[in-house]
């Protein structure tokens, strides 16, 4: 256990590298980065987290921990020639003590200053620079349709919506309270995006969001109803592997398949040439497609370990985080296990926000433990 000054009082340096590292972890994003490639991006970010590290105390048992994650999440980024996960575990390690909500205030700041960006000189100054036109089913009645879907230069309009999706659970957070009507605001600006971009597992996933924070803010979330939701990862996962091995044969997946352009059944093909393994492996993709459905894209490249880890992980934090009274993250992190469902946004810092949740557990629990033995804690954040 780390002592108070080493916990609670930050160095100006040690605030400016955090700071720096959120900044480049962003860019990173903003780049469309992702993976093993961008090698200068992805450099970055390491080397800022690296020296945090350095400059920081640990006691053994921290670093006999973080040491050991180390060690297997490399023996899977060799395996898998996937980085996100090695990213992972050196952004948690070097940002463990710096305040949860400053962390998620400067997120916050970088994405809405993008997204205005976005808009600016995006869709207005050169809307059709930033769109695609596809033909695609957008609904099981109406058949295929062509359709233009616009992006606001973030590469494509579902990455745009996860975005907005981002952006308005870490603003009722940082907020805390909100009125009804902002609540409709923003519900009428989810509806407004989906206009624009026509995503439908963003519009869906964020309606879903808003209003699940709202009851929460408004009625709460009672402990029995709390400990099932917390289980929401291990549904998700066994859900997404179920309706892979399944699809050809279910007709109503079938027709979920359909609308969902198909993810379903690339899955249960990628699934099928690439057996499973323990520790991730390099993937073949049909014709470079590759699965878009997040549960199922770490089960395929990182492995069975990881991805049961990973849900044991999120299980862990979903409860902590209502233990903790942290309730507006618990219903962030429930609404994202489904979402990542149907999008590969499972286990990339700065795409997957709640991947940073387990900090406030971290800090929570440290503070806990200091005020338990009768030490002064400054509880700020």
């Amino acid at each position: 256990m780390l002592s108070i000054e080493a916990q609670y009082k930050y160095r100006m340096s040690d605030v400016l590298l955090s700071i720096v590292l959120l900044v480049l972890l962003y860019f990173r994003k903003v780049a469309g980065v992702y993976g093993n490639t961008g090698i200068a991006l992805v450099a970055g970010p390491l080397l800022v987290a690296g020296l945090i590290i350095l400059f920081k105390k640990h006691t053994i048992r921290e670093l006999i921990i973080w040491l050991s994650l180390l060690a297997f999440v490399t023996i899977n980024f060799v395996l898998s020639q996937w980085a996100n996960q090695l990213m992972l575990v050196i952004v948690l390690w070097s940002l463990r003590d710096f305040p949860f909500r400053s962390i998620m205030k400067v997120y916050f700041g970088a994405m809405v200053a993008q997204f205005v960006y976005g808009f600016l000189f995006h869709f207005i100054w050169n809307p059709t620079a930033y769109s695609v036109t596809q033909t695609r089913q957008v609904s099981i009645e109406s058949g295929w349709v062509s359709q233009t879907r616009y992006d606001l230069g973030y590469g494509h309009p579902n990455a745009m919506h996860l975005n907005m999706f981002t952006m308005v659970g870490l603003y009722i957070y940082l907020r805390k309270q909100l009125t009804i009507v902002e609540y409709v605001i923003l519900l009428a600006i989810n509806h407004g995006l989906y206009l624009i971009g026509g995503s439908r597992t963003g519009m869906i996933s964020l309606n879903a969001l808003i209003i699940l924070m709202m009851l929460e803010q408004y009625f709460g979330i009672r402990k029995q109803i709390a400990k099932i939701m917390s289980f929401a990862p291990a549904f998700c996962l066994a859900i997404s592997l179920w309706g892979a091995a399944n699809v050809a044969n279910v007709g109503w997946l079938s027709s979920l398949d359909e609308v969902l352009q198909s993810r379903i059944s690339l899955a249960h093909i990628n699934l099928d040439l690439n057996p499973d393994s323990l520790m991730g492996k390099t993937v073949n993709a049909p014709n470079g497609m590759g699965i878009d459905m997040g549960w199922l894209a770490s089960w395929e490249t990182l492995g069975m370990i990881f991805t049961i880890g990973l849900v044991i992980f999120n299980i862990i934090v979903l409860q902590k985080l209502y233990k903790y009274g942290e309730y507006k993250l618990f219903v962030f992190l429930f609404v994202f296990c489904f979402y990542e469902m149907i999008e590969n946004i499972t286990t990339d810092p700065f795409t997957n926000v709640s991947l940073f949740f387990v900090l406030v557990v971290m800090q929570t629990s440290a503070k806990a433990k200091l005020a338990k033995s009768g030490q002064e804690v400054d509880y700020a954040k």
